[in-house]
């Protein structure tokens, strides 16, 4: 963002920002149809608020409760951001961009333009552009690349002795998908005379997390290195 701003003045709001796109929608409309961009963003602000939520409360749980008008927090929060929603789009509009955006006020202490900023041409143009698009095909990678799971090893006890080592713990594994798999564990690096209890495999279900036991035992000197070489292995059956 700083290099973007340093390159290419506002550069984020004009061709990134929602906020800065749908306030510059509804204030044309609305000079051309009176009172329609005020009807517009009474619809958008719940719409986006109920958007918004359902990244942390099921989506089928909110709409439940919006539409029974259930008290609680989650209609209080729900009510809440559709406020400010429509407040921001409704009314501040550019008010806001110009007088309270943390980002506006960033791009202004970075930017190199005067205050009738000319015609830029050249890299200040186009390489901002280029490094939004690296960077969503990088965050889209991430997303199609993803296993759809987490898998997390916790320890609740270790002992040992100069002959001997126990640890005990469990394998957390959470699924990240809208259905059940069943996975396969097993530890990798061990070394003779160690025992290993581990199920072989497990079933989770749908957007869940399971955890099962995992105890180690064996001589010290064996397996001394465990905790470089222990790692679980899953895949999905």
């Amino acid at each position: 963002m700083i290099l973007s701003a340093k390159l290419s003045y506002r550069f984020f709001c004009a061709y990134m920002c929602p906020h800065h796109t749908l306030s510059g929608f509804l204030t044309r409309l609305g000079q051309k149809y009176k009172g329609v961009d005020w009807l517009l963003a009474a619809i958008l602000a719940p719409l986006v608020s109920f958007s918004l939520i359902s990244y942390f409360i099921d989506p089928r749980t909110l709409l439940h409760t919006v539409w029974a008008l259930k008290i609680n927090g989650v209609l209080g929060l729900f009510l809440l951001l559709t406020a400010v929603l429509f407040l921001l789009v409704g009314i501040l509009r550019f008010r806001f961009c110009s007088n309270a955006c943390p980002y506006g006020f960033l791009q202004m202490v970075f930017k190199d333009a005067p205050a009738k900023e000319k015609k830029r041409s050249g890299p200040g143009t186009w390489l901002p552009l280029l490094l939004l698009f690296i960077n969503g095909v990088f965050l889209v990678y991430l997303v199609v690349s993803h296993p759809g799971y987490h898998v997390r090893i916790n320890q609740t006890t270790k002992i040992q002795n100069p002959e001997t080592y126990l640890f005990v713990g469990n394998v957390e594994i959470e699924n990240l998908e809208n259905a059940s798999h069943h996975y396969s564990l097993s530890v990798t690096g061990t070394s003779p005379g160690q025992k290993i209890l581990l199920p072989e495999k497990v079933l989770v279900e749908a957007e869940n997390v399971k955890r099962v036991p995992l105890v180690i035992t064996g001589k010290k000197s064996l397996i001394r290195r465990l905790r470089y070489m222990l790692k679980a292995i899953m895949e999905k059956s």
